[in-house]
């Protein structure tokens, strides 16, 4: 049975930092042994041939900068070591292009220093690697073009093609963009649905649009408004802004800074505080206090640091620069 999901961009690169190879890069990044080295990555787009270089670089710029702001030693010698085996696997994967693509050195060239941005700032590694880093590769094939895979389709700024195989060959179509009532496989967020999975190319149904694609009958339906139905219990059918609650109809979310206390719900990127007022969630190393499970941007509060911490990836903060010296 399908489902409907609002489509994003896949972090396909997020493994090149986690398991046992981040563990080594974070033991050999801040430590005991201190060294000035680390280097500053250079601006502007990357030849496919510096690319390995370049994210070498930017990794360790990047994780100096936040061990330094935390005054923990840093290994740069120890740390391009590391660095180098993560960036080896950052271009296999995502820096070799397929057949039917072409190498974006612009793209590369945001990559990497977005990639250095967020670790200097020991930011938030839900954001990491960016979203950027997946567009490395770019389709050549237009519409109608032969295709095995949707990435070598050339996307659209608005909306996206996919390389339809439901005809036994490949061949790079246009989604269409469902209307009110129109068979639908997937609800889209944005103007963009990102790369879609490789499939028939049913319509899509936009929430920018005011539709939403229903699972009860698999059909473009309206955004329901303040106080509308959303029997589901996804949200999936409530306008922006709302949110599903007791009853199962639309509730106003509280904005930044307003009232909670009743409902205990607030818009996107906040959480209710102990005073039932809409506090931002905090970012991966803030101090937190545990009283909300909401309280961490993408993670948890850990009762051991009492600072936020990310789920399921790398934290710069309570991983890399609390085992300083």
């Amino acid at each position: 049975m399908r489902t409907t999901t609002f489509r994003s961009t896949t972090r396909n690169l997020w493994w090149c930092f986690g398991g046992p190879l981040a563990v080594s890069f974070i033991s050999l990044t801040c430590g005991s042994g201190s060294n000035s080295g680390g280097g500053q990555s250079q601006g502007g787009p990357v030849p496919q041939d510096q690319l390995g270089d370049r994210v070498t670089v930017a990794l360790c710029a990047g994780l100096k900068e936040c061990c330094q702001s935390r005054v923990w030693a840093f290994n740069a010698a120890h740390c391009d070591a590391a660095a180098r085996q993560s960036a080896t696997l950052f271009v296999g994967h995502s820096g070799t292009c397929p057949p039917k693509t072409t190498y974006d050195a612009e793209a590369a060239g945001e990559c990497v220093q977005q990639m250095q941005s967020i670790l200097a700032s020991c930011g938030d590694l839900g954001t990491f690697p960016p979203a950027i880093c997946d567009l490395l590769c770019k389709g050549t094939q237009p519409i109608g073009g032969a295709c095995s895979l949707d990435k070598e389709c050339v996307q659209p700024a608005t909306g996206q093609i996919a390389c339809d195989l439901s005809t036994g060959r490949g061949i790079c179509t246009l989604v269409p963009r469902g209307k009110l009532g129109d068979a639908c496989a997937f609800t889209c967020g944005s103007q963009s649905c990102g790369l879609p999975t490789t499939r028939s190319p049913e319509p899509d149904c936009y929430r920018d649009d005011g539709l939403y694609c229903c699972a009860r009958d698999w059909t473009c339906h309206q955004l329901a408004p303040l106080g509308g139905d959303c029997s589901s219990g996804t949200g999936a059918e409530c306008a922006k802004g709302l949110y599903c609650a007791g009853g199962f109809t639309c509730h106003q979310l509280a904005p930044l800074g307003g009232d909670c206390s009743k409902l205990g719900w607030c818009d996107t990127g906040a959480y209710c505080n102990t005073a039932g007022v809409c506090e931002a969630k905090k970012p991966a190393g803030a101090p937190c206090t545990g009283n909300s499970s909401d309280e961490c941007r993408g993670g948890y509060c850990d009762s051991t640091y009492n600072a936020c911490v990310q789920s399921g990836g790398l934290n710069v903060t309570a991983q890399v620069c609390a085992g300083g010296a």
